[in-house]
């Protein structure tokens, strides 16, 4: 039997992103806690967003894990 390698390369920076509802690419905006990452996002994006942990390593694309998926909050607003 062969050994197995899994190569895992090591994580240069992680930070906290938000995505907007029927956006393409994440804000230019990045935060250090999830808390600050929800105000921001229910002050300027009410039609819904979402939240990212990225990832970044040195030689290869960034990786982005959901946090949390909030829909549209002008519902909510109303009622």
């Amino acid at each position: 039997m062969t050994n197995l390698h899994v190569y895992s390369p090591p994580i240069t920076n992680t930070s906290i992103r938000l995505l907007p509802k029927y956006g393409r690419k994440f804000i230019s905006k990045k935060f250090t806690t999830l808390q600050e990452a929800i105000r921001y996002g229910m002050e300027y994006y009410l039609q819904g967003f979402r939240i990212f942990r990225q990832n970044c390593y040195e030689w290869h694309d960034p990786s982005n894990i959901l946090l949390a998926d909030f829909k549209d909050i002008r519902k909510e607003i109303k009622k």
